[in-house]
């Protein structure tokens, strides 16, 4: 942070903040689950059936019903979803800012007949941030399903840049109590903006599948008093 008051009536702030998160231990008791299981299930057999792990349907369906247990596994439950949640570990955070910039400036009149008046504003800009992976080649052993992510080719969205701007007014209040002060101030929030949908996670194929409210400018008025 940077602050500096070109003079004692006129502050300006500078804020600049850097994040990051990687994702880590997804899913870890499912993950033990199936570790801890995976050898039973290869090793368990039938004289008659053969193989669990890879005999169709495990004898428990009739012939054409299902696949075995290892399809079911692959083409299942890893092709749903699991494979691709499971490659995000150790790499970004989708939908968050790895920059923060911030820029505040605030001035008061002292004097002359806006005396008491201030006005201000701010500047907000976040960098793009990541909002999914696309997806590898198909698997074979997962019936041609896309289940791996490319974790060196990151989709970003776009950076986004916030204007706020505000009025005040500060005034004593004499017919109650001299020592009361009340500042009476107006701010709009997101002076540019219009409103809409921005995606913060994409499927695998880059289409977006998660989208937040992007609110429209807002206007505030606030009184607050100083005793």
């Amino acid at each position: 942070m940077l602050a500096y008051d070109p003079l004692p009536n006129w502050n300006i702030k500078v804020t600049v903040d850097r994040d990051q998160s990687t994702l880590g231990r997804i899913e870890p008791h499912l993950r033990a689950w199936l570790a801890a299981r995976m050898p039973v299930w290869v090793a368990a057999t039938d004289p008659v059936l053969g193989p669990f792990w890879t005999t169709n349907s495990a004898g428990n369906l009739p012939t054409g019903a299902g696949g075995s247990a290892q399809y079911f596994l692959n083409s299942i439950v890893y092709a749903a979803g699991f494979s691709t949640l499971l490659a995000q570990q150790g790499h970004i955070e989708s939908d968050l800012s790895k920059y923060h910039y911030t820029l505040i400036s605030n001035y008061l009149f002292t004097s002359g007949p806006f005396k008491n008046f201030g006005f201000g504003g701010g500047l907000r800009y976040e960098s793009p941030a990541a909002i999914g992976y696309l997806g590898g080649p198909p698997d074979p052993a997962a019936g041609g399903a896309v289940d791996s992510l490319e974790p060196t080719n990151p989709v970003y969205g776009p950076g986004m840049f916030h204007q706020d701007l505000w009025l005040s007014y500060k005034t004593g209040i004499p017919f109650l109590d001299p020592r009361i002060r009340m500042k009476i101030q107006f701010n709009v929030r997101d002076l540019w903006s219009n409103g809409g949908l921005s995606a913060v996670a994409i499927n695998p194929d880059g289409r977006p599948s998660v989208f937040r409210v992007v609110p429209p400018r807002q206007f505030f008025l606030t009184t607050t008093f100083d005793f």
